[in-house]
């Protein structure tokens, strides 16, 4: 009883009732003056067992009956509540380490009070049985009283035997515990199994999310090189764009130069005109057929250079109108790259931000 086989079993003493376990500590203090009929000075019929009622009215045999009943009747240990460690895992293992560890305590010190409730029993005892052992040696003398020690005696091996059903009775407690705190031991590992394997389901899917954050990646920097070459062509058509410029500009130059080609033409037609009139008032009747053939070829001449002057014109406008739809789109170009930067910077931000959390 005393070992630490005992020790390691006893288990649910804390349950039990404060007035069951005032009458056990009453009924299991040790006796510092043991008291025997001589000491008082009483007879022999005072102090002698009553048989018609010996064990209801013993307060040890009591208390051992209620602490019995209440070990009885005390509920099983219940199966853990496993949807709720399957919801909350992390702070179902707290609680339950902390329970754990709060009933080992409580265990452990209520197998030290009942060590030293057996120790002071097993004192008792050993004072009880010098006492009677005191009255034997008197009862000797006292022939009379044997008969009534006799059956003290028995009456307290009665007690004895009912003492020991009772621990019987209460290492059965103690094993049925036992297997009740193993079950919960099984629950806890299965337990830890399943968090051990939502554990290693978390670290799959973040290892799916860094490949997919280093698709991303790839991604961007395949965006980039797009971007770089969209800049690359922006640039050469801007080059090209220049280019129609100098050659609009060169042809600019060309119209100007034919224009003052046409204005001298113009001024040596008009010269010829002056000429012609001159020589038309000088002789106004021989030349009058050459007048009217130099002037339908002046006409012919002022119509092919104002057809040629439109041509021109025209040529102007077209090569403005395409030098302008040319700025639009450049102007359109540069918009979609910006656009293209904007979505950039966003798509980097994002990916910071994802890699951040």
């Amino acid at each position: 009883m005393a070992d630490g086989s005992f020790k390691n079993k006893v288990t649910g003493l804390k349950d039990l009732p404060g007035s069951d376990i005032e009458a056990f500590e009453q009924s299991t203090k040790p006796i510092s003056e043991p008291s025997t009929p001589f000491d008082d000075g009483k007879e022999p019929s005072d102090w002698l067992i009553d048989f018609d009622n010996p064990i209801i009215l013993t307060p040890t045999l009591q208390a051992g009956r209620q602490w019995k009943t209440h070990i009885e009747g005390a509920s099983t240990v219940q199966a853990p509540m496993f949807p709720y460690f399957v919801e909350h895992p992390e702070a179902a293992l707290r609680c339950r380490e902390g329970d754990l560890v709060e009933l080992e305590r409580a265990i452990a010190t209520r197998i030290e009070e009942v060590e030293a409730r057996e120790f002071a029993m097993v004192a008792r005892e050993n004072i009880l049985q010098l006492s009677w052992a005191e009255l034997y040696s008197t009862l000797e003398r006292q022939k009379a009283d044997l008969t009534a020690r006799e059956s003290a005696v028995d009456e307290r091996k009665s007690k004895v035997e009912v003492r020991e059903t009772i621990v019987a009775d209460l290492e059965k407690k103690v094993k049925i515990d036992a297997a009740n705190l193993n079950e919960r031991t099984h629950a806890f590992e299965l337990l830890e199994e399943s968090t051990e394997s939502a554990a290693i389901n978390t670290k799959e899917i973040l290892k799916e999310r860094q490949d997919r954050l280093d698709e991303r990646k790839q991604l961007a920097v395949l965006d980039r090189i797009r971007v770089k070459r969209h800049v690359m062509n922006v640039a050469s058509r801007e080059y090209e764009v220049r280019k129609a410029e100098d050659s609009l500009r060169r042809s600019e130059d060309v119209i100007k130069l034919d224009a003052a080609a046409v204005e001298s033409r113009k001024i040596a037609v008009k010269a010829d005109e002056a000429t012609l009139l001159a020589k038309q008032e000088a002789s106004k009747g021989t030349f009058k057929a050459l007048k009217y053939t130099h002037n339908a070829a002046v006409r012919k001449e002022k119509e092919s250079n104002e057809r040629f002057v439109k041509h021109l014109r025209e040529q102007e406008e077209l090569t403005n109108t395409a030098v302008v739809n040319r700025e639009l789109d450049v102007l359109e170009r540069e918009q979609c790259f910006e656009a293209l930067e904007t979505t950039l910077k966003l798509e980097r931000e994002f990916i910071h931000t994802r890699n951040r959390d």
